[in-house]
C-alpha cells in the first residue's frame, strides 16, 4: 500500500527510518459513528510549551471553501470501522497547502483496552464543490483510496499514533481545497512492546531541538527495531510535524525484554518557526 507522496523536510541533514514494508489493514464495509475537527488557518501563533490535547471536539461536518495558498484547510474527521478493524477517534493537527504538496499530520488516539497495530489514517482530497479528487498514484490504480499510517507500528492502549499525510498536488485531478478523513486501527495479542526512560528535550538559541533518551524493551517478545518517533508541536498544543530515530545497531534485530538503548534525535529543525515544543514515543517495527 502507498504510504505517502514525496516526503518534504525543510531542515538540516535528517535521516528518517524506514517505512513499514508489509501493510494489511483491511477496507471493507464502513459503517459508523461521525466525529469532525477544524484545521487553525495560516501558522500558529508564538506561545507557551504545548501540552499534549486528549481529544477533539464534535462538530457538525462540512466541505470548506478553498483557502489561498499556504494557508490549511478545513478537513473532518469521520470514524468508520473495515472489516477486523475498530475505529479511533482523530485530532487533527496544522494542515497546509503550500510549496506544491497538501500536507495532514494529526493524532489517532487508541481509546480501546487493546494494543493496535496497522493504525491508519483514511483521507479523501476534496476540490472547491466538495467532491472528492481523483489522486494520480498506485493506490489508485489499484483501486484503494489515499491513506496513511501512523509512524508507530504497535499502539498500547491508551496513547496516540501520531501520522503525517503528504501529497504531491501535481497528482491531483482538480485543485485542492479541503479533505475528509476517517481512522481505525486493528487489536492485537503480539508480545512486542517498548517504552522510553530519561528522556531529556533541549531546545537552543537556533531555534533547533534535541531529544535524547533510551528504548526500553518491554514485550515478552523483545522489540524489533526499537526506535523513538518524535513529534514537533505549535504553541496551541497541534501537531505540526514528525520525525523518526534510526538505532543502527538494533535495526531489524529484536532487542530482548529488559533490555535499552540510548537514542539521540538532533537538529530538530523548524524553519518556519512554528514548532514549540516536542514529544516522543517509543515504537517497535512488526
Amino acid at each position: 500500500m502507498e504510504r505517502n507522496a514525496t516526503h518534504v523536510m525543510k531542515r538540516r541533514s535528517l535521516t528518517v527510518i524506514p517505512l513499514l514494508a508489509a501493510l494489511l489493514a483491511c477496507r471493507n464495509g464502513p459503517s459508523s459513528t461521525r466525529t469532525t475537527a477544524q484545521a487553525e488557518p495560516g501558522p500558529a501563533t508564538v506561545g507557551a510549551t504545548r501540552t499534549p490535547p486528549n481529544g477533539g471536539t464534535p462538530e457538525p461536518a462540512n466541505a470548506a471553501a478553498p483557502a489561498p495558498a499556504g494557508q490549511a484547510k478545513t478537513g473532518t474527521t469521520t470514524a468508520e470501522p473495515s472489516g477486523p478493524a475498530v475505529a479511533l477517534p482523530v485530532v487533527i493537527g496544522h494542515t497546509r497547502a503550500n510549496d506544491g504538496f497538501v500536507k495532514i499530520p494529526g493524532e489517532i488516539h487508541n481509546n480501546t483496552k487493546s494494543w493496535m497495530r496497522f493504525v491508519e489514517a483514511h483521507i479523501t482530497l476534496l476540490d472547491a464543490s466538495g467532491k472528492p479528487i481523483n489522486v494520480r498514484s498506485v493506490a489508485a490504480a489499484e483501486g484503494r483510496g489515499e491513506g496513511v499510517f501512523s509512524r508507530r507500528s504497535l499502539v498500547p492502549p491508551g496513547e496516540i499514533a501520531p501520522f503525517e499525510y503528504v501529497r504531491d498536488m501535481d497528482k491531483l485531478a482538480h485543485p485542492y481545497a479541503s479533505f475528509k478523513l476517517y481512522a481505525d486501527g486493528v487489536p492485537t495479542n503480539i508480545n512486542m512492546g517498548a517504552t522510553l526512560k530519561d528522556v531529556n528535550i533541549s531546545h537552543d538559541d537556533l531555534g533547533d531541538f534535541t531529544v535524547t533518551g533510551s528504548v526500553v524493551s518491554t514485550g515478552a517478545g523483545g522489540c524489533r527495531s526499537p526506535h523513538a518517533v518524535v513529534g514537533l508541536y505549535a504553541a496551541d498544543g497541534k501537531l505540526w510535524d514528525l520525525e523518526d530515530t534510526v538505532i543502527n545497531s538494533w535495526f531489524q534485530k529484536v532487542m530482548p525484554k529488559g533490555q535499552s538503548v540510548a537514542f539521540k534525535r538532533g537538529s530538530l529543525d523548524d524553519s518556519s518557526g512554528t514548532a514549540k515544543s516536542v514529544k516522543a514515543w517509543a515504537d517497535c517495527e512488526l
